[in-house]
């Protein structure tokens, strides 16, 4: 059997059409059950509420109410006797002014923070590197600072103060320092 479908519409065969194209025209025809279908292996017409496998898969809403049919039988809301006590409404949030500050909070915090960026930097470059400089000019780097300290505490009459002399020379000609005597 093949997928082809041909059904019925105001005396005249329409098709063919898939079964799920089928079902689609039938859910937006409110007499779907009527209408008259046909497939090959059918040896008539049938109506489509009488094939499986259309009624099984279309589903329609039930009717409505008769309120709706007939808003006359809808009563209007009764209105108390007596004083009415008027409650205060919470006034609504305004979500738009709620954005801009949240966005203009999150703008000052990137400009507060750019700022102390930018001054941490101002006073690393103006404070800390001109003491590094002045400490290194003073006392030498570091390799040279170690030597220092090592030839201070050797005895003066040992080979161990020559050797640390020797070694303290290829340093400092190593950063372009002068030698020691």
């Amino acid at each position: 059997m093949t997928d082809r479908w041909f059904y019925a519409e105001e005396g005249e065969r329409c098709g063919p059409e898939t079964l799920e194209g089928l079902l689609v025209l039938f859910s937006r025809n409110p007499h779907w059950e009527q209408t008259l279908v046909w497939r090959d292996g059918f040896e008539t017409w049938k109506r489509a509420e009488d094939v499986v496998d259309i009624s099984a898969r279309i589903r329609m809403p039930p009717p409505l109410p008769q309120e709706v049919l007939h808003p006359s039988a809808i009563s209007p809301p009764s209105i108390p006797d007596g004083p009415v006590e008027f409650v205060k409404a919470k006034p609504k949030k305004n979500l738009a002014a709620l954005r801009t500050t949240a966005a203009s909070k999150k703008w000052l915090m990137i400009i507060a923070g750019s700022a102390f960026g930018l001054f941490v930097g101002w006073a690393w470059a103006n404070f800390y590197l001109p003491t590094t400089a002045t400490y290194i000019a003073a006392y030498g780097p570091p390799e040279v600072q170690r030597c220092d300290k090592a030839l201070a505490a050797a005895d003066p009459r040992s080979d161990y103060k020559r050797f640390l002399t020797e070694e303290c020379n290829k340093v400092r000609m190593s950063l372009g320092l002068g030698l020691i005597k």
